[in-house]
């Protein structure tokens, strides 16, 4: 100690061993700075051990919380009570009724510059589509006389059309293929302007095929009645079954007047000839392209009673400076011949060669008001055999038919 004070306040000469003094005092320093951090660190272990308690009292006092709240558990009921229902219970719909397929149906009406009948059997036509909530297209000039009254109704003014004016199918199919993709529609129908459509039958002929089938193409039986005046459309379905008591009978096989397709049936970038629509052949032509593209086609004679109005064919005599005219002499109808020769004939265009067909009989044309009752189904037609000339099976339509949900 006398040492270390000496070498505070005096100098060399009063202490002889100030260089040992030297190495003591650094090794002062040294102890001194060694003690220091051994303070920091015991004081950051007891901060550590102090997070890990207050960790473990946490965890403890979560695990007698839930103790607690599991013993109030044993002690309640076992059941809670029933409420009373305060809403009616929902009936669950069947599956074809679980969505309702999107159709839009087009056709080509005349003017009603033409004889007061045509203009009437136009109206019933037109009615009977729009009582099904499809969103019909007409092509062609029409008068408010036929759509007076018509909901979700588009005039198409522009399109393709023959010499005369009347479309053709090239230009249609395009039109309907761009509005399929723009509105994402389910099916796609033309049908004559002539023909009056059931609604109830219409749309449950429709739910059996989109139920059924992802592609699919529909035809149809027509059956011919004399009708000249207005359809009494509050009491459609007592009218039909009237006429129908009059033991009347379909037409034969090559005479189609409408078409239902799915929405990919048909290649939407493919170009269809130049047919006249109205005129003989390209009707066939239609139904046997369907049924050569291996695809399910359908015969709806079953479920969708097709009514053709008769008439006559005095619009086809300013066509052709000849006096008398009829359906099948005209330049339109050459046209179609020569064109169907070109591209594959209509040799399947009949309505029999459909592989399939909606049934049992009757279930919708028997008794009409029954119609929603009963549920048909698509069946395999028994009399059809595969066309000679093709490669198609009754096995190679299995990949597009959809499978069974159960409710």
């Amino acid at each position: 100690k006398l040492q270390f004070l000496y070498f505070i306040g005096g100098t060399e000469e009063k202490m002889p061993h100030h260089r040992w003094f030297h190495k003591e005092i650094l090794v002062l320093y040294m102890v001194i700075a060694v003690g220091a951090v051994m303070c920091l660190m015991s004081g950051g272990v007891l901060r550590q051990n102090a997070g890990l308690s207050r960790e473990i009292k946490q965890r403890e006092k979560e695990r007698r919380d839930a103790k607690k709240r599991w013993a109030r558990e044993r002690q309640a009921p076992t059941t809670a009570p029933k409420r009373k229902r305060t809403t009616p219970p929902t009936k669950t719909p069947a599956p074809h009724q679980q969505h309702k397929a999107r159709l839009i149906i087009a056709s080509s009406l005349k003017p009603c510059e033409m004889p007061e009948e045509i203009c009437i059997k136009q109206w019933n036509a037109l009615k009977s589509w729009t009582l099904t909530g499809a969103d019909v297209h007409l092509f062609g000039t029409t008068t408010d006389e036929i759509t007076e009254g018509a909901e979700n109704v588009k005039i198409h003014t522009k399109f393709k059309a023959s010499k005369s004016g009347v479309p053709l199918l090239s230009g249609i199919v395009k039109k309907l293929h761009r509005e399929v993709q723009r509105k994402d529609y389910d099916a796609v129908m033309w049908v004559n302007g002539d023909i009056i459509l059931p609604p109830e039958q219409l749309s449950n002929s429709l739910q059996i095929l989109n139920s059924t089938f992802y592609d699919y193409f529909a035809v149809g039986h027509r059956t011919t009645i004399p009708l000249t005046t207005k359809l009494p459309f509050d009491n459609l379905n007592e009218k039909i079954e009237a006429l129908l008591s009059l033991g009347i009978q379909q037409d034969r096989t090559d005479a189609e007047d409408y078409f239902i397709w799915s929405k990919n049936f048909f290649d939407h970038s493919e170009d269809f000839p130049d047919f006249v629509i109205g005129r003989p052949a390209y009707d066939n032509w239609l139904v046997s392209k369907a049924v050569q593209s291996g695809k399910p086609v359908v015969d709806l004679t079953e479920t969708l009673l097709c009514l053709h109005q008769k008439h006559d064919y005095a619009h086809l005599k300013e066509q052709d400076d000849k006096k008398h005219h009829t359906y099948w002499n005209t330049a339109e109808q050459k046209q179609n011949y020569d064109l169907g020769k070109k591209n594959g004939g209509w040799r399947f265009g009949l309505i029999e060669f459909a592989p399939f067909r909606t049934g049992p009989s009757g279930c919708a044309i028997d008794n009409i008001k029954e119609t929603r009752k009963k549920q048909c189904k698509v069946t395999l037609n028994e009399d059809w055999k595969p066309p000679k000339g093709t490669h198609l099976t009754s096995a190679g339509y299995g990949k597009y038919k959809k499978k069974k949900q159960h409710p």
